[in-house]
């Protein structure tokens, strides 16, 4: 239980996740992991409490904890290098090392800033079990929506996670299945993907009809665990314009990776099915990976690799159309970490020319909005959970500081220093 008297976090410099400029010299009062007051920290409704109450930040930045919209925490990349393992793995582990993965990918992001994560994808319903477990308070770790099973075709992308699903009544039985065993989501294959062999990433699996079939299920059906908003929510995997255009036609919330694969070969950014992006209010979640670790948020533009200079440039041009668009890690897809998303949030972010207040606005405010957990999370305001991430340095100055993790709170508690999941509340600071 937490205790009855507020707490107060002093803040150097405070970005609220609404992208609104970053203030100097604040104070976040919590009381019993609520927000109750944001603002000078030498306002009245800053009460005095002992210094076991506050955490001093007054030369770092204080945050709202920062949300990853698309992971898959069962596959293992730490250790597999290369597709077909993660694939095998995938299929021949036991619930318990399954499971095993999920709370150590989940931990890692912890322990990186990240308090709130969206599995969109995995094997059977474990991710379900370890989301349990975790808002049970039985394990530390971030607020976890999952989605169980991804929705896709005989052969389809992530088949074998177990899923599969071909004709209009197909993916309707589907949809009823997940929400009866209580996902927090529909995730669709709304095209092929790169990790599974035999699909096409330029063309879709699905076509509008049977889409908005899963829209119409998922939005009459029950009501998801936290967001208080009825129906679940969709979400669709889709890398070429055909898709997202099958996408909106269904009325699907969210978009995922939005490459532009053509079926020619290459990528072709479509500037017009991005206005459509805007008009249908959509979505667009775009995956990052990583970047190499010679990147920065200061180097030179000659300097990046191709791709990446590639995927800042649309996300430039994305931005200034007016799309709501949202990052995430796609870990562990290959090569992707939890624990990088902060530093490569802030290397595409700079490079695209958003400002830092914006960037942090994609990974916490708008990201809370996309999945449904507006009013509750990601934003640095009363009413709202203390999530809260505090780092070194000025991130209204250079973004970079985003990875400087001091310490990261989940409902007002401790859980990180940064360095690892924290044993008891009390480790780093008593009373918290």
């Amino acid at each position: 239980m937490l205790g009855q008297q507020p707490r107060v976090i002093r803040a150097g410099c405070l970005i609220d996740g609404s992208g609104q400029p970053a203030v100097r010299n604040a104070a976040v009062v919590i009381e019993n992991g609520v927000i109750t007051f944001v603002g000078p920290e030498d306002a009245p409704e800053v009460p005095a409490v002992p210094d076991e109450q506050q955490l001093d930040a007054r030369d770092g930045t204080v945050l709202p904890g920062i949300i990853d919209t698309h992971v898959h925490l069962a596959f293992n990349t730490r250790k597999a290098a290369a597709v077909p393992e993660i694939i095998e793995q995938t299929q021949t582990d036991d619930l318990t090392l399954l499971g095993g993965r999920v709370i150590q990918a989940a931990q890692a992001a912890l322990s990186g800033g990240t308090t709130t994560l969206r599995d969109c994808g995995a094997p059977g319903f474990v991710t379900l079990r370890i989301r349990d477990l975790i808002a049970s308070r039985f394990i530390s770790g971030p607020r976890l929506l999952a989605s169980g099973m991804p929705i896709t075709t005989t052969g389809g992308h992530l088949w074998w996670c177990g899923l599969e699903a071909d004709s209009r009544d197909d993916v309707i039985r589907a949809t009823r299945m997940l929400i009866r065993e209580g996902v927090d989501f529909i995730k669709i294959m709304a095209t092929g993907g790169g990790m599974t062999v035999g699909t096409n990433t330029a063309q879709p699996q699905y076509d509008a009809d049977q889409l908005a079939a899963i829209v119409r299920e998922a939005r009459r059906l029950g009501t998801p665990s936290e967001a208080g908003r009825s129906g679940r929510l969709t979400t669709a995997h889709s890398h070429c314009a055909a898709g997202h255009l099958n996408c909106m036609a269904a009325g699907v919330d969210m978009i995922e990776h939005c490459s532009w694969n053509t079926p020619e070969g290459g990528t072709r950014f479509e500037p017009e099915v991005a206005k459509q992006f805007v008009d249908h209010g959509t979505y667009i979640s775009i995956t990052l990976g990583n970047t190499p670790r010679d990147v920065t948020t200061r180097s030179p533009e000659a300097d990046l690799p191709p791709r990446l200079r590639e995927q800042c440039d649309i996300v430039r041009q994305k931005h200034d159309l007016g799309v709501r668009i949202v990052f995430n890690s796609d870990a562990s897809a290959p090569i992707k970490q939890v624990e990088e998303f902060p530093r490569t949030v802030a290397v595409v972010t700079a490079h695209a020319g958003l400002s830092p207040e914006m960037a942090v606005h994609t990974i916490t405010g708008r990201s809370a909005d996309a999945i449904g957990l507006d009013g509750l999370i990601g934003l640095l305001a009363p009413g709202h959970l203390a999530d809260v991430l505090v780092v070194d340095g000025d991130v209204s100055a250079d973004v970079a500081a985003l990875s400087n993790t001091r310490w990261v709170l989940r409902d007002g508690v401790i859980l990180s220093d940064g360095h690892g999941v924290l044993a008891t509340r009390t480790t780093l600071t008593p009373g918290w």
